[in-house]
């Protein structure tokens, strides 16, 4: 389940990451100093996100709901403002496409809090395995998309497309939690992973 969610997120994560520089100088004709300058702001909502996601599942589970259901629901919530990227090749202009690309860096950034919560469940005593091994998953994934990214951007003229694959893409690993998650107990697989290390 949690390699499906971080494919998801990672895919996300990495094109903004890779191709937001090139999409508003190439898309958006900002010079190359512009779209530095405007490449911070969604960076700066990845920091918000980092905090705020985290906060908000802290929140809803001392509210009541369990720690699991706590986290989904944030995640599922951030899989809608990943959605905004969606629409970021149809901005009217470049202060909407910069904040559709915050909502997605934002999005991004608390929903990979939450993730990284679940990953501790998998294994607590091997927690830092579980994250290397399923971010080694993820970034192999990412690696492989990305190219595809600049062949689209070639073969359609723009980042149109990749931005609604990407934008949608943690809906995705939203539902496979949601059908999937149900560990209780780590201990036999804290065994497996006793042997590994």
């Amino acid at each position: 389940v949690l390699v499906v969610v971080s494919v998801s997120v990672n895919i996300c994560w990495h094109f903004l990451v890779g191709w937001m520089p090139s999409y508003l100088k190439e898309d958006r004709g900002m010079t190359y100093l512009a779209s530095g300058y405007w490449s911070a702001v969604p960076f700066l909502a990845a920091d918000v996100g980092n905090l705020a996601g985290g906060a908000l599942a802290l929140v809803l589970a001392r509210g009541g709901l369990p720690p699991a259901r706590a986290r989904l629901g944030v995640m599922a919530g951030c899989a809608v403002l990943i959605s905004a990227g969606a629409g970021v090749g149809f901005a009217p202009n470049d202060l909407a496409t910069i904040a559709l690309l915050a909502s997605m860096a934002l999005g991004a950034a608390a929903f990979m809090a939450n993730y990284f919560a679940f990953c501790q469940e998998v294994s607590p005593r091997h927690t830092g395995l579980v994250v290397g091994i399923l971010g080694g998953l993820g970034n192999l994934f990412a690696a492989g998309v990305l190219p595809m990214a600049g062949w689209v951007k070639d073969q359609t003229g723009g980042f149109a497309p990749i931005f609604v694959v990407v934008g949608f893409a943690p809906f995705v690993g939203v539902a496979a939690l949601a059908m999937g998650w149900g560990r209780e107990e780590p201990k036999a697989l804290d065994a497996a992973l006793d042997e590994l290390a």
